[in-house]
């Protein structure tokens, strides 16, 4: 099937509530809704930036998909790695790559009559999700931790890096709350520095954490490096890995227990494939984690989380939005994310983002 037109579309969802972290904060989803049109179907992607982990906004998205689409236009849409080479030749614009990528892939699963899923190699369809809470007073953090337990999540994702002392105390005050079956994961979205992170973790470091995720810079690998030979608690390694270069730097370096691979950051499923492979082969685990999308990203996430058997995944922006895209959204029962048995990314979406 020739790819014919891309048709974009702009999202602006507002929040249920701020999400606060080292970085940054918002009060908004914004993404690009992605449609690539052939003869018989449209795929449907969707790109969602950050400027701070990515340097790309909506408008970044929507100026440069021209040029990406004049590189594309005619080809066969089931050529999805001879389009992902193509794109490669133009740098960075990783979330908007990573759109047409999507929608790719769910034109190939609808062409085919099959979910995503199938035609990556598994038939798995669901999967434990953390969910997480931003930076916010301990009051507040404990009555959202409470109530997640109550909707049956088993695995907390607790946002640090602004403020040491304060930090330190909310992780305990959480795990005290919600007793020793549930899993606690630390992110700092690399609000440390060497000296902050160590004391960090030396001060949690009885508290039964899974890991810490980014608790430095993502250019400091020397520095994550070093510190975690000594640290007792596994270092995972987001903002630092966007590409299979920035991989095998984390290897060289010997940086990271385990990596957050984000559709957002790697292009798409096809460059994440690839990265994800060379993680296995060096015994390092993987996390699939996302930004601030709908569950249209998530669905995808979802899909390529379950086809590489991810060893955790973060998948849950799409509960924190006041309204979804999707008449179908992602489910979560108990904890667990489920992908539908429909062609493609199995997303249906409402009609006024058709």
């Amino acid at each position: 099937m020739k790819i014919k037109e891309i048709r974009l579309q702009e999202i602006k969802i507002p929040l249920k509530r701020k999400f606060v972290i080292a970085s940054g904060s918002s009060e908004y989803s914004n993404n690009v809704l992605i449609k690539i049109i052939t003869d018989e179907f449209i795929g449907y992607g969707e790109a969602s930036p950050s400027l701070h982990v990515l340097g790309e906004n909506t408008g970044a998205i929507q100026s440069i998909m021209p040029v990406l689409f004049e590189k594309i236009k005619d080809f066969d849409s089931n050529d999805i790695r001879g389009i992902s080479r193509i794109l490669k030749k133009i740098p960075n614009n990783y979330s908007a790559k990573a759109g047409i990528d999507l929608a790719l892939y769910d034109l190939l699963g609808k062409e085919l009559g099959s979910p995503l899923n199938k035609i990556l190699g598994t038939s798995k369809v669901f999967m434990d999700t953390d969910i997480t809470i931003g930076i916010m007073d301990d009051d507040e953090a404990l009555i959202l931790a409470n109530e997640y337990i109550s909707q049956g999540f088993r695995s907390l994702k607790i946002k640090v890096g602004t403020d040491l002392k304060r930090d330190i105390e909310r992780v305990k005050k959480i795990r005290e709350a919600v007793g020793e079956k549930i899993e606690l994961r630390i992110d700092a979205n690399q609000g440390y520095n060497f000296h902050q992170a160590r004391d960090f973790i030396n001060s949690v470091k009885n508290l039964d954490i899974e890991f810490i995720e980014q608790p430095m810079p993502y250019f400091a690998l020397e520095n994550i490096s070093e510190l975690r030979k000594d640290s007792p608690i596994p270092i995972m390694l987001d903002e630092s890995l966007k590409n299979i270069r920035d991989l095998y730097e984390i290897i060289n370096k010997r940086a990271a227990d385990l990596i957050n691979i984000k559709l957002m950051k790697t292009s798409g499923i096809t460059d994440a494939i690839s990265i994800a492979e060379l993680a296995r082969s060096y015994d390092i685990g993987i996390m699939v984690g996302c930004m601030s999308e709908t569950s249209l990203g998530i669905s995808a996430g979802m899909h390529f989380a379950l086809a590489i058997d991810a060893d955790y995944i973060d998948l849950d922006s799409h509960f924190n939005l006041q309204f979804d895209i999707a008449k179908n959204p992602v489910k979560n029962i108990s904890g667990k994310n489920y992908i539908e048995n429909k062609s493609g990314l199995g997303i249906d979406l409402k009609d006024e983002y058709k």
